[in-house]
């Protein structure tokens, strides 16, 4: 690999592009992770094996395809600002608003694209293959690509753990979206849960940073 002659250094504004880069990917993920499947079952009426079985598919097909994730600071907003705004008191009881959803939706999704946009305005490709590299890439199909992932031991764990990880947080969030709202009838408390969590995964991160310096 051979870094692009006469182009600025990594700095702050690379930094804020990618940051937007995470946070459009979040105005959509934890929008349908959060609310999605409730949405399909209260307001849709889906049966809630279709929705579920739906949901697992898609799931675990993100831990092969995206075997990284963050997004703290956009996943703090959206998680505990989402449920105080779509649901409502209807006679004492916490009701998912389906057009309040619908107008979420439509919401996060321009502002996903704003934040692709600065992104890619921010961002610069430093980092180009360099012939040779693109000569063996050229001559490889996509089973002997295949083939040497199966074989890479470090990608298979990253995998897997990505799996496990990406299975135990979304059965949090989406069942959080019908325990709290339906058991307990408080969508602040749906808020204030994910708040706690969020708090304790960025306390947790920065303790294992500190620990490595």
């Amino acid at each position: 690999m051979a870094e692009t002659p006469k182009t600025r250094l990594f700095g702050f504004r690379d930094k804020l592009g990618y940051l937007m880069g995470d946070f459009g990917n979040d105005f959509t993920f934890i929008l349908s992770t959060m609310i999605l499947m409730k949405f399909y079952t209260d307001v849709m009426g889906v049966k809630p094996a279709i929705v579920g079985a739906i949901m697992m598919i898609a799931r675990i097909e993100d831990a092969f395809t995206d075997v990284t994730m963050g997004g703290m600071f956009a996943g703090m907003i959206i998680g505990i600002g989402l449920p105080m705004i779509a649901y409502e008191k209807i006679d004492g009881v916490e009701t998912l608003i389906g057009s309040k959803v619908t107008i979420a939706a439509a919401i996060f999704s321009v502002l996903a694209v704003v934040s692709y946009l600065i992104c890619f305005a921010l961002t610069t490709e430093r980092v180009v293959p360099s012939e040779e590299a693109q000569a063996q890439v050229k001559g490889q199909s996509v089973a002997v690509m295949l083939k040497n992932a199966i074989k890479n031991r470090a990608l298979i764990s990253i995998i897997v753990a990505s799996i496990v990880m990406l299975l135990a947080q979304l059965t949090m969030q989406g069942m959080a979206g019908y325990i709290y709202p339906d058991y307990y009838n408080s969508a602040m408390a749906q808020s204030a849960s994910t708040m706690m969590m969020m708090v304790g995964i960025t306390t947790t991160s920065a303790g294992t940073a500190v620990t490595r310096l």
